[in-house]
């Protein structure tokens, strides 16, 4: 014998349809609105998302000396090529500092595109609309398909 057996075809008694007039079922949407997610902690979102910005920040990493003088002949190339009228794409990452960061803190950033000019005077790199400095870049890469 299955459990409830015997009271699987007895229909809900309504013995009282007053009561059930008095008391409509409600429909669907406002019953969701009922078990609607709620900020138990107040800012609880926002202090996580803080935190977790900060985990993912670094301090900006000194480059070797060997990777500076690979960086300026990679540059030197850029330049060379700038100046034979040729298209350059480069893939750059670079360090972004957050601003609001005490400890001069960020994020290290990769961009592709093509570089527009090379400021030697400023020291920085100019790819699409992005201005880099050539202190804060980690790794560039020229694209020989360009």
């Amino acid at each position: 014998m299955l459990e409830y057996e015997d009271i699987l075809d007895v229909h809900y008694p309504f013995e009282n349809w007053n009561l059930y007039l008095k008391y409509p079922r409600m429909n669907l949407e406002d019953r969701a609105k009922i078990f609607s997610p709620f900020a138990a902690l107040r800012g609880h979102t926002h202090a996580l998302s803080e935190t977790a910005d900060s985990i993912f920040e670094i301090s900006e990493e000194e480059l070797l000396e060997d990777s500076k003088n690979e960086l300026e002949e990679i540059i030197n190339e850029i330049i060379f090529q700038l100046q034979c009228s040729k298209k350059v794409q480069v893939r750059v990452s670079y360090f972004v500092e957050n601003a609001l960061s005490v400890e001069r803190k960020g994020v290290y950033q990769e961009l592709v595109g093509f570089v527009k000019k090379v400021e030697i005077e400023e020291k920085c790199l100019w790819i699409e609309n992005e201005k880099i400095s050539f202190s804060k870049i980690r790794s560039i890469q020229i694209d020989e398909n360009s």
